[in-house]
C-alpha cells in the first residue's frame, strides 16, 4: 500500500513542483524586467489609439473632416507641410505634426476644453496645453505669408465688368468684423465684456479673391473720419 501511494503521487508532486519553480522564475524575471518595457506597452497603445483616430478624421470624407477640424483634408496636410518644411514645428517620439495641428484646429474650431481634449486625443493636459501654444506660435510665424496688404491694382474681375467698372474701380477690399468667445482671467474680463459674455473683436478684410489682406483682433472702436487711425480706433479710409 505504501509503495502504491507513493507512485500514486510521484507525477502530481513532481507537476506541481516544476509549476511553482516555473511560477517563481517568471515573477523573478517580472521584477526585474526593465520598467521601460514593462510601461511601453500602455504607450503603444494609445500612439496605435491616436494614429487610428487620425486615419479616420483623414479618410473619413471631405464632410467629415471639415466638421471636426474646420478645413477640408487637402488644406490640412498642405498647412500641416507647411509648417513641416518651415521647421516651425517636429514630430515628436508619439505626436506628428499633423496631430499637433489637428489637436489645434480641433480646440479653436469647437471652443474645446483640455478636459475634454485628454479625452478626445488620449494626451495629458499638459501635452494638450503645450502642443496648442506650439502651433499657435507657428500659426503666428506664417501670418506675414498669407496675410499681405492689398496692391492698389483694379482687380480683373471688376475690370472685367461693366455693372462693376469704374463704379467699384478703387475698391481695395471688403470688411467685416466678428465676435469670438474667449477664456481670460477674472482680471482682464471687463475688457472682453461683450453682450453675450467675455468675447474678442476680430476685423477682417479680404480683396474680392478672398484673400485675407488685413486682420484686427483685439478690442476697439469704429470711428468716423475726424478721428485718427490709431491703436483701438479704426476710421474709415480716406474718401469713403
Amino acid at each position: 500500500m505504501d509503495s502504491w501511494v507513493h507512485n500514486e503521487y510521484a507525477i502530481p508532486l513532481t507537476t506541481a513542483f516544476t509549476t511553482i519553480v516555473v511560477v517563481v522564475a517568471f515573477l523573478f524575471e517580472e521584477m526585474h524586467e526593465p520598467r521601460v518595457s514593462r510601461s511601453q506597452q500602455p504607450s503603444l497603445f494609445r500612439d496605435l489609439t491616436r494614429k487610428r483616430h487620425m486615419e479616420n478624421i483623414l479618410i473619413g470624407g471631405q464632410d467629415y473632416c471639415v466638421s471636426y477640424l474646420r478645413m477640408d483634408v487637402g488644406s490640412f496636410m498642405h498647412l500641416s507641410s507647411i509648417i513641416r518644411d518651415r521647421h516651425l514645428l517636429v514630430d515628436s517620439r508619439h505626436v506628428s505634426i499633423e496631430e499637433q495641428v489637428a489637436i489645434f484646429l480641433y480646440i479653436v474650431g469647437h471652443n474645446t476644453k483640455n478636459r475634454t481634449m485628454r479625452i478626445e486625443f488620449l494626451q495629458s493636459g499638459e501635452t494638450i496645453s503645450r502642443y496648442f501654444n506650439n502651433v499657435l506660435r507657428a500659426i503666428c510665424t506664417l501670418s506675414d505669408d498669407f496675410v499681405q496688404p492689398p496692391s492698389g491694382i483694379c482687380h480683373l474681375e471688376i475690370q472685367a465688368n461693366p455693372n462693376w467698372y469704374p463704379h467699384f474701380k478703387d475698391c481695395v477690399g471688403l470688411l467685416d468684423g466678428t465676435h469670438v468667445d474667449v477664456s481670460v482671467p477674472t482680471l482682464e474680463l471687463p475688457h472682453f465684456r461683450g453682450q453675450k459674455g467675455p468675447m474678442q473683436n476680430v476685423l477682417a478684410v479680404v480683396n474680392p479673391d478672398l484673400r485675407f489682406t488685413y486682420v484686427l483682433a483685439g478690442k476697439y472702436y469704429l470711428v468716423d473720419a475726424g478721428y485718427t487711425t490709431m491703436n483701438g480706433f479704426i476710421a474709415p479710409y480716406q474718401g469713403v
